[in-house]
């Protein structure tokens, strides 16, 4: 229609005067609000979802690091840990448990060459990270498939992106798209038929926690159809969508770790382990508890979904504070000591002097004093390490920054550093920061 309003002979185009005379069908003010209430109510689903998604994306990717980087999976406490490898693991080349890695190529003729359907071609902008995005699927022909053979994507094949702005996102694509190909933008990883990973995917793939998340979503929304005309009183609340079955569903649920329990019970394993290692932490315990206790008062939809997006932050912040201690240049040892050492509103050069104490200290320490076999349990000792501590600090050479630090304050610095030793070092090295980065 704005074609046909064109005022240009030799170019479309339009202007205000044209505009402003379009017809338009306008129905009453009644309808008008129906609609834009429906389709607030949708614009406002699809946010929650959007939402949802992100958190859960956000899980995986936390939960990959916990298990694959920091070596902490379940049951790692009873397991040796050999020059960065658990017991029982081993370090393989990818290409000794795949069957396929490549890429593909892009028809002739480019985007003008694809079909309004036929073979699903996936492309970089499909693939995300644990989801595969079915906007702007595009689709060729068997003759330009077949000049793809050697990338027919089958099932459980992982994509990764290997080119672009995207580099490295990778997920897994539904059965349903298949047969499909991948350009030069995606390859195949497809894994050797006989590793177990296979056959435990439909368990530990976090695409079935979210397709279990949204099946109880979805029995638990009920759509109306309006009749057009139909009045409204005032616009269409989002909150009367039944979540309270929703938390019955969730509560009801043979799996008993429902996700903000789940969520829980991790953040609860991490804040013990980063307490144990570092006491200066207590601000992350305190925020945690906050959290839990506003979700105790009142388990209405309104609490279990902040609930939900707080957790995650809180993890999210455990995750980076675990990270700090290569910011600060130290290890987690050090950086435990440096916590304890500074107070606000030092330089930057009182900053770096104090990291040298914790560093030196430390070192010091278990020079001498802590080798002593329990040494905690004989007060003689216990008073050597004390002492040990306090001639370190107050020294002008060694010591904490004379001109920032009033005497009170190192004398309080020393009592905390000696009950963080006495908590953590029981022997060397502390069984506290085993497997600690």
């Amino acid at each position: 229609m704005l074609n046909q309003c064109s005022n240009k002979a030799t170019m479309a185009s339009l202007n205000q005067d044209v505009i402003c005379r379009i017809p338009l069908k306008l129905p009453p003010i009644g309808t008008q609000k129906a609609i834009a209430d429906i389709l607030s109510a949708y614009d406002a689903l699809i946010e929650n979802n959007r939402r949802r998604m992100a958190l859960l994306e956000e899980s995986a990717r936390l939960l990959y690091r916990e298990w694959f980087v920091h070596l902490r999976f379940p049951g790692h406490e009873h397991v040796p840990i050999t020059d960065g490898v658990p017991e029982g693991w081993e370090r393989v080349r990818l290409k000794d448990l795949t069957t396929k890695i490549g890429s593909g190529a892009t028809p002739k003729g480019g985007e003008g060459a694809y079909k309004d359907e036929g073979i699903t071609l996936i492309r970089s902008l499909n693939v995300y990270d644990y989801r595969f995005d079915e906007s702007g699927l595009a689709f060729i022909d068997d003759t330009q498939a077949s000049k793809l053979a050697n990338v027919v994507v089958e099932p459980n094949d992982v994509l990764l992106n290997i080119t672009g702005a995207s580099v490295g996102r990778c997920c897994m694509v539904q059965d349903r798209h298949l047969p499909a190909r991948v350009n030069q933008h995606v390859m195949i990883i497809r894994a050797a038929p006989d590793l177990s990973l296979l056959r435990d995917r439909e368990k530990a793939d976090i695409t079935d926690i979210i397709r279990e998340l949204h099946g109880v979503v979805d029995e638990a929304i009920e759509t109306k159809t309006l009749t057009v005309g139909e009045e409204r009183f005032g616009p269409y609340d989002i909150s009367k969508i039944d979540f309270d079955r929703l938390r019955m569903e969730f509560e009801r649920s043979k799996k008993k770790n429902t996700t903000v329990q789940s969520l829980k019970t991790a953040i609860e394993l991490k804040l013990q382990r980063l307490l144990a290692q570092n006491p200066a932490r207590t601000n992350f315990q305190k925020h945690y508890e906050e959290i839990v206790a506003e979700y105790n008062r009142e388990k209405n939809r309104v609490t279990i979904e902040k609930t939900f997006e707080a957790l995650f932050v809180l993890l999210k912040g455990l995750d980076e504070e675990e990270d700090r201690a290569i910011q600060e240049g130290l290890d987690q040892e050090t950086l435990a000591l440096f916590d304890l050492l500074k107070k606000p509103e030092l330089t930057q050069r009182d900053i770096k002097r104090i990291k040298e104490v914790a560093v030196e200290l430390l070192a010091a320490l278990k020079a001498e004093k802590l080798k002593v076999a329990h040494w905690r349990e004989k007060e003689a000792t216990r008073d050597a390490v004390r002492l040990a501590i306090h001639n370190f600090l107050w020294s002008d050479e060694t010591g904490l920054p004379v001109d920032s630090y009033e005497e009170l304050e190192v004398v309080e610095k020393v009592d905390e550093v000696f009950r963080h030793v006495y908590r953590v070092y029981p022997e060397i090295p502390s069984p506290v920061y085993q497997g600690a980065a």
